[in-house]
């Protein structure tokens, strides 16, 4: 399967703990365990990695939304979500796989369903209306 993306490297995830749920992130928008996100220290808000467990080959897509994280030798934070769709809940740390996707400029609107299961391009059966049909399947949980 092809990932479309880039800059592929194995690095040491954790996950955001409760506490943190509703506090503003420093991209400006809130954090919620049930979305997507991931804190990175140095890629732009909004960036969307590709990242997958080894470990059981699931993956999942999420959005850089924040900074961090802070402690030494770990690369991102994802949010409660993302970190239990790849099944990394039980050992707090984990090795993991981050792909940094290419942006998709000057395409078709993107649906991103919420438990990262796809993310497919879409073509509107009509332009006032906001029904879609899928034009084509561009990641998909294995």
């Amino acid at each position: 399967m092809s990932t479309m993306g880039f800059a592929q490297k194995s690095v040491k995830a954790s996950y955001y703990h409760n506490k943190f749920e509703g506090r503003t992130t420093s991209s400006g928008i809130k954090y919620r365990a049930d979305s997507l996100t991931c804190a990175h220290r140095t890629l732009p808000f909004g960036t969307r990695l590709k990242v997958e467990n080894p470990e059981n080959k699931s993956f999942v897509i999420v959005e850089v939304t924040d900074r961090g994280p802070f402690a030494r030798g770990r690369e991102i934070d994802l949010s409660y979500a993302a970190a239990d769709r790849i099944g990394i809940i039980p050992e707090g740390v984990a090795d993991v796989t981050i792909t940094k996707l290419r942006e998709f400029k000057f395409t078709s609107p993107i649906s991103f369903d919420k438990k990262g299961m796809f993310l497919v391009e879409k073509n509107p059966l009509d332009p006032y209306e906001n029904n879609y049909e899928v034009d084509k399947a561009l990641y998909t949980q294995r």
